[in-house]
C-alpha cells in the first residue's frame, strides 16, 4: 500500500467519497480526518489555515493543499497512475473524462443539491428541481451512458468514480433512477460491485438516509442525531459554506475517526 497524504473529508459527503474511492482503486493510503460541518469544525481556525475556502475535501500531500474532489482525482491520478487508463493519456479520451468531471459537477451533482440540500438550509431551489434531475439523469442515461458499459465507452475511468459517488445519493435519498434503467443497471452493476464500494460508501448511505427527516422534497444534509436539526440550527449553517463543498457529515463517524484527535473534533 501506497502512503498518500491528508485527506480532510466528512462521511456522508458524495465527492469526499470519491476521492477514497480513487485512493482504495489506485492502492493508495489516505490519512482520513473527519470534521464536523455542523459542529463547525471547517471553521476552526487550524482548518481555516490550511485552506481558507473551508471546503471539503482537502487534501494535504506535504507542503501542497488541494481543494475540490474532481481536482483532487487527476491530480491523485497524475501523481500515481500516470499511465493508467483511468485517467487515459490520450488527448482526445482524456477531455472527455474531463468533460464528464464537469458534467458530474456542473449538471448531475448541482441538480442534487438542487433537490436534496437546498430545501433545508433556505437555499433557493427552482420548483421544477425534481423534474430538473429527472431530466439530468434521463439524458446521462440516453444520451452518455447508453448502451456501454461505463461512461465514457468500455473502459473504467475516473468519470465513473466521480458520478457513480454522485449516484449514491440518490441511494440514501430514495429517490430512484425514474425513467433511466441502464443508468441503475450502471450503478447497480459496475459501481456497487467494486471490491471497496461498500467499505467506503456504505456508512455514508446509511447515515443519510437514517439521519435526515423524511419530507416530500428529500434533502441531503444529516442532522446531528445527538442534536436535532431544527430551522434555527439550519439558519446558522454558512450557506456559502455547504455550497462550496461541505456535504452531510456523519457526526458518529466523524468521532469514532477523530478519537484521538481532540482539537479537530
Amino acid at each position: 500500500m501506497i502512503q498518500g497524504g491528508l485527506l480532510y473529508h466528512t462521511v456522508g459527503s458524495a465527492p469526499c467519497r470519491a476521492v477514497r474511492m480513487l485512493a482504495k482503486e489506485l492502492g493508495v493510503e489516505l490519512e482520513l480526518r473527519c470534521l464536523d460541518v455542523f459542529a463547525g469544525d471547517h471553521m476552526k481556525p487550524d482548518f481555516l489555515e490550511i485552506n481558507p475556502q473551508h471546503t471539503l475535501p482537502t487534501l494535504v500531500d506535504g507542503d501542497f493543499v488541494l481543494s475540490e474532489s474532481r481536482a483532487i482525482l487527476t491530480y491523485l491520478m497524475n501523481k500515481y497512475a500516470p499511465e493508467s487508463d483511468l485517467y487515459p493519456q490520450h488527448i482526445k479520451a482524456r477531455a472527455q473524462v474531463e468533460r464528464l468531471l464537469y458534467y458530474d459537477m456542473g449538471m448531475l451533482y448541482k441538480s442534487m443539491l438542487d433537490v436534496f440540500l437546498a430545501p433545508i438550509f433556505g437555499f433557493f431551489s427552482p420548483e421544477d428541481s425534481g423534474e430538473r434531475l429527472k431530466g439530468v439523469l434521463v439524458f446521462l442515461d440516453e444520451h452518455i451512458l447508453g448502451d456501454n458499459a461505463y461512461i465514457t465507452g468500455d473502459k473504467f475511468t475516473i468519470a465513473d468514480i466521480s458520478i457513480g459517488a454522485s449516484l449514491t445519493l440518490l441511494e440514501a435519498f430514495e429517490f430512484g433512477f425514474p425513467d433511466a434503467p441502464r443508468l441503475e443497471k450502471f450503478y447497480e452493476e459496475r459501481i456497487k460491485s467494486l471490491p471497496y464500494f461498500y467499505e467506503v460508501n456504505a456508512e455514508g448511505i446509511d447515515a443519510l438516509r437514517k439521519g435526515m427527516p423524511r419530507q416530500e422534497t428529500k434533502n441531503e444534509n444529516e442532522n446531528n442525531r445527538e442534536a436535532d436539526a431544527t430551522p434555527e440550527n439550519a439558519e446558522e449553517a454558512p450557506q456559502a459554506d455547504v455550497r462550496a463543498g461541505l456535504e452531510t457529515p456523519s457526526v458518529e463517524g466523524c468521532q469514532a475517526e477523530n478519537a484521538e484527535d481532540e482539537e479537530i473534533v
